[in-house]
């Protein structure tokens, strides 16, 4: 642990920034987490990293600033859906795989969203660079 001491004597959570800050008896510790403020609407929401280079990135595309449970759609350029899911806690991690398990093609997509009872609804478009 990277902690000062196992003397903890105080915990904060930035919802806007997902940060954890851990108060101990000698100093303070920052851990960058995914707590985020999630509320029945959509907050700001933020594709990152996007464009995605495979060759200086291979990991997921992550999605904040979503509902409490909502609905994802993605579709490639064409309209056709690529993958969709559920996503509960205010953020999603997409591993770039169309709906039977294979890596996406270069190109643009979009990720059409929705709140639980569809209410309010969000977009957003990712770039793919293989």
């Amino acid at each position: 642990s990277p902690l000062p001491t196992n003397s903890v004597t105080d915990i904060k959570v930035d919802s806007k920034s997902g940060k954890v800050y851990f108060v101990t008896l000698d100093g303070v510790v920052v851990y960058q987490g995914d707590v985020l403020e999630v509320t029945e609407n959509f907050g700001d929401v933020l594709v990152y990293p996007n464009p995605v280079v495979y060759a200086q990135y291979k990991g997921n595309v992550r999605i904040r600033g979503l509902a409490a449970k909502t609905n994802i759609r993605i579709t490639d350029a064409a309209g056709n859906l690529v993958h969709q899911a559920v996503a509960r806690g205010g953020s999603y991690e997409w591993n770039l795989a169309n709906t039977r398990g294979v890596r996406v093609a270069s190109g643009i997509y979009f990720v059409l969203m929705t709140n639980e009872d569809g209410t309010d609804t969000a977009t957003a478009k990712i770039g793919v660079v293989n």
